[in-house]
């Protein structure tokens, strides 16, 4: 009877202890996340730092993500800290977006919430140096000696435009001696466009901005003078084909 009385006595505070024990119970991930809105200048560079998100879980961490992004590729965000900054510069211009909108979702262990994203883009007046005084117009001829004066159009102590007698196409003289098709004329970039767009416009190397000169007689362009920081109208009038130089544009003045 002793034999059977142990075991029996060691079940029975087994059991009790058993009893006493208590089991944590499982705690459900919870996730919330803010609408976001806010107001910036036009003209922001890449990467340009906007605001952040703010979400918020009852355990672990949140990862942010983004969809819905109007335009398409307009922001970025940060998955770990929900900072959102500009990816497409371009975007941010009050004449193509006067808004960007999203949807930001935050997500943590499969639980995800969603909110919305406004940046209103504000306009900003153009702080660059434009000529828009009378128009003038410069003419080579076909023929004419490049390093004479009159066969230039200084238009500033930097850019003096010319074009040689060789077929190929107008370059600074002041800097260079011949001209670069990759890059001449030497401190100046170009785009198509009006002075009016100037500050949406892309500027790039002559011919990379225009192509073949002989096709945008009549077209309207701007041009920009690198070291001046001068923007001015241009509109070629004439291109000579015959490898004799001559060419004419109409400009804009100071």
């Amino acid at each position: 009877m002793k034999n059977l009385l142990f075991p029996i006595l060691a079940l029975a505070m087994f059991s009790i202890l058993s009893c006493g024990e208590t089991t944590e119970p499982t705690i459900e991930t919870t996730v919330s996340v803010e609408p976001f809105t806010t107001s910036i200048d036009e003209g922001q560079a890449s990467g340009t730092y906007i605001g952040t998100v703010e979400g918020t879980t009852n355990q672990g961490r949140i990862s942010y993500s983004l969809s819905n992004v109007n335009p398409v590729g307009a922001l970025a965000i940060a998955a770990s800290t929900g900072d959102l900054t500009v990816s497409d510069a371009l975007a941010f211009t009050f004449v193509a977006n006067e808004q960007i909108t999203a949807t930001v979702i935050a997500s943590n262990n499969g639980v995800m919430a969603d909110a919305s994203v406004t940046i209103n883009i504000n306009e900003v007046g153009s702080t660059k140096l434009t000529w828009t005084g009378a128009t003038m117009t410069f003419t080579k001829e076909a023929g004419a000696d490049p390093t004479e004066e009159a066969n230039q159009d200084r238009i500033t102590d930097n850019v003096w435009i010319t074009r040689d007698n060789d077929g190929g196409q107008i370059f600074n003289i002041k800097t260079e001696t011949m001209d670069d098709k990759n890059a001449s004329p030497a401190g100046t970039e170009w785009a198509v466009g009006t002075i009016d767009e100037v500050d949406n416009l892309t500027f790039r190397p002559f011919r990379d901005a225009l192509g073949k000169p002989k096709n945008q007689i009549g077209t309207d362009l701007v041009a920009h003078l690198i070291a001046d920081d001068v923007y001015l109208s241009v509109k070629i009038t004439s291109w000579d084909e015959e490898k004799a130089g001559g060419f004419a544009y109409e400009r804009s003045t100071e």
